[in-house]
């Protein structure tokens, strides 16, 4: 099975000529970041990939390139349904790679397969944010238009995502990194300290 998304600049990923080096100590050498939307996985998925030298993938933009069409345009044409298979399949392809850091969709945990693969396949970090914090970190255009799940009311939106995935997050998480008041580069390397 071919990874070319992990030299591809447009996947962002990382050190393509050290993506088979081992994090020294426990040696995790796939970690997937899990949690909701806004809580920070790609941007702490970009700093812990530098820090490791391990490649860093974002599902959602693997999906779009397999796709050749945007996460909102995917959820337009075939609805969430579709791009939820789309996320299933891209998931075990990537679950394949000898090593990744991945930043996961949001919603990634609400397939039973999902969590079954993460569990499996990957040493996963839930990164927690309060609910105010994801609320403001939304409040962007770029934000309205690649997270089509957020449209409309973001407050009630959240609330309903949270209910519906907060235990799903502790059920596939091996440790839990709390994201109120650092930055992405704090909270990677707390996350690497965590794992070496």
């Amino acid at each position: 099975m071919s990874h070319e998304g992990c030299v591809f600049v447009d996947l962002v990923c990382h050190a393509p000529l050290l993506w088979l080096m081992e994090i020294p100590g426990k040696g995790y050498r796939r970690i997937a970041l899990i949690g909701m939307p806004a809580s920070g996985k790609t941007s702490v998925g970009l700093a812990l990939s530098v820090i490791s030298r391990l490649p860093f993938v974002d599902l959602d933009k693997f999906i779009e390139k397999e796709a050749g069409m945007s996460v909102s345009d995917i959820f337009n044409k075939e609805g969430e349904q579709g791009f939820r298979l789309r996320e299933t399949k891209a998931l075990g392809s990537i679950a394949s790679m000898a090593s990744v850091i991945l930043a996961t969709g949001g919603g990634s945990v609400e397939s039973s397969v999902n969590r079954a693969v993460l569990k499996r396949r990957f040493h996963c970090v839930w990164l927690k944010a309060e609910m105010e914090t994801l609320l403001g970190r939304t409040e962007t255009e770029y934000c309205n238009l690649a997270r089509p799940l957020l449209a409309g009311d973001k407050r009630a939106r959240l609330m309903l995502l949270a209910e519906r995935r907060l235990s799903l997050y502790k059920d596939c998480s091996d440790l839990v990194a709390d994201t109120e008041s650092k930055s992405p580069e704090e909270i990677a390397g707390e996350i690497y300290d965590s794992i070496r």
